[in-house]
C-alpha cells in the first residue's frame, strides 16, 4: 500500500481519536508534543489500527520511533 493511502486513513484514525479538525493533523506535526496526545490516546489509536485489516500493524514503539504521521507512515508501510 502506497505510504500515501496509508497516512491519508492513519490521519481520519488520529483525528477521531483527539476529536481535532483534520487540518491540526500536518504530516509532520508530532502527536504529543504538537497534537497533544497522550500514551493512552495512542494506545486506543494502535488498537484502532490493528483492527482494520487494510493497515498494517501498528504498535506503541512504531508510534514513540515515528512520531509524525508522515513518519510513521512511511514506517508501516514498509
Amino acid at each position: 500500500m502506497p505510504d500515501q493511502e496509508i497516512e491519508n486513513k492513519v490521519k481520519q484514525i488520529i483525528v477521531d481519536e483527539l476529536g481535532v479538525d483534520e487540518n491540526e493533523v500536518t504530516p509532520n506535526a508530532r502527536f504529543i508534543d504538537d497534537l497533544g496526545a497522550d500514551s493512552m490516546v495512542m494506545a486506543h489509536f494502535c488498537a484502532r489500527v490493528r483492527k482494520r485489516a487494510d493497515l498494517p500493524t501498528v504498535s506503541m514503539k512504531d508510534v514513540y520511533q515515528h512520531p509524525t504521521l508522515q513518519g510513521l507512515a512511511t514506517a508501516i508501510g514498509v
